[in-house]
Parts: C-alpha cells; structure tokens; sequence
C-alpha cells in the first residue's frame, strides 16, 4: 500500500574516485659548495688600454723602397756624439721587419712626443730617425722615410813588401774612437779578408771613420776616412799595410 505523505527511498551515491595530487615543483635554489656562496660575482675583464700606431716605408735618396732590416721604437732624443747617436731607451714590444716594398707599422705604441725610430740589420746605415708625435688611439702614417745607404768601403790588407795577406781583421770605429778612448773600443764591425786579402764593408756611415787591421805574425795599423761634409760619395777604396811583427 502506498501512501501519499511517503518519500521515495532514495538511491544510492557512488563514491567519487581518489585522485593523487600533483607535487608542487621544487623551488628551492641548489645548495653551491662551500665557499663559493660568499663569493662576489665576478667583474667584466677591463677594456683594453690605448695605444697608437706609426707606420711608413723606408726608401734611399732616389725614392726607392729598402726592403729588409728591422724597425724597433724607442723614446728620448738621442745627443750626438762625435756624430754618431748616444743611446736611447727601446721599448721591448715595439718592434718589427721591414717588408719587401719597404713598408713598415708598429703598433702598441705609446702617447709620446719623442719617439725615436731603431733602423738596423738592413740595407742602409744603421741610425735612428725622429723624433716624432705620436697619439693614443691614433695611427701617424710617416710616408716615405729617407734613409742613406751609406758608403761602400772596399780594400785590401798586404804586408811591406806588396803581399796580399788573407785571414786579416779590420775592424770599424767612428772617427777619433781609437786615439780618444784610453782602453782600445770593441769595434763597431769586422770583416776578415778572404784568400785574395780584400775585404768589403758595406753601408758604413757618411761621417769620417777609422780602420784597425791586423793579422797573426804582423803588426796593426789604422785608417782614417769618409765623407767630408758636403761631399758627395758612394763608394771609398783603401790599402792597408801591416809591418811584420817584432820579435822580443
């Protein structure tokens, strides 16, 4: 019998499926080792320091580029002495070889006044050349560079009674070096005469010089020459004569 006032009884619920929570991503920063938590970031590197740079070619008197040798810089305006430069202070990085067109560039350089250009182991007389400007981030183009080539100096070394004598020394000085200093100098350069008794010196300065030749069994003798001032010379000839050597 049913009975109007009476509610239906009611169904029965499903319980809902467990469902496992997501984790939650670890935040935390990693743990550094000891020591290297305290320590502060590390600073940019430093910018370069400025430098500036020279460049040139190096020619002879009729324009024509010497190729060969080695360009060094230094600073401080050299004093003559006896016509020939006093030293001055090389910059140790500042170096480098003359090209087979003559040209030339130095870098690394710094900003000075009297820098002084090093020209040596080439085809002209060994000098120093300034002094000039140079400017920190700058390139100095110098163009073309005269250097004299010098004189040729060619001889022969023989004994008293006209023999060619083979194996000698001869040795350079500037002028006056060997008569002014009180202990004998060591020589600018030394060429040794080969099996005819010549010998041949090749770009020696335009100003007067000496020469000291010597053998084994003979004496020494000297030689004064060069260019006078205002002359024009290429080339000098000389014959150098040694005295056998007394016998005590």
């Amino acid at each position: 019998m049913l009975f109007l006032d009476e509610e239906p009884p009611a169904e029965p619920v499903e319980p809902a499926p467990f469902v496992q929570p997501e984790e939650a991503p670890d935040r935390t920063e990693p743990e550094l080792p000891q020591g290297i938590a305290d320590r502060d970031p590390e600073p940019p590197p430093p910018e370069p320091a400025p430098t500036a740079v020279i460049r040139g070619r190096l020619v002879n008197p009729q324009r024509m580029s010497l190729a060969g040798g080695r360009v060094r810089a230094a600073t401080g305006v050299p004093a003559l002495v006896d016509g020939a430069p006093a030293q001055v202070t090389l910059l140790p990085v500042a170096a480098a070889p003359v090209q087979s067109d003559g040209r030339f560039s130095l870098a690394g350089l710094p900003g000075v006044d009297d820098l002084m250009l090093v020209l040596d182991q080439g085809p002209f007389v060994s000098t120093e050349v300034g002094p000039y400007r140079t400017r920190l981030d700058e390139e100095t183009d110098l163009g073309d560079v005269i250097i004299d080539v010098g004189l040729t100096v060619r001889g022969t070394v023989r004994s008293r009674d006209g023999r060619m004598i083979p194996g000698a020394e001869v040795g350079l000085y500037s002028a006056f070096e060997l008569t002014a200093a009180h202990e004998r100098p060591a020589p600018r350069r030394v060429e040794t005469t080969d099996e005819d008794g010549r010998f041949l010196m090749e770009h020696v300065p335009r100003r007067m010089y000496q020469l000291q030749a010597g053998a084994d069994g003979y004496g020494v003798t000297s030689y004064q020459g060069g260019a006078m001032p205002g002359e024009v010379v290429g080339e000098q000839e000389v014959v150098l004569v040694l005295d056998t050597a007394r016998v005590l």
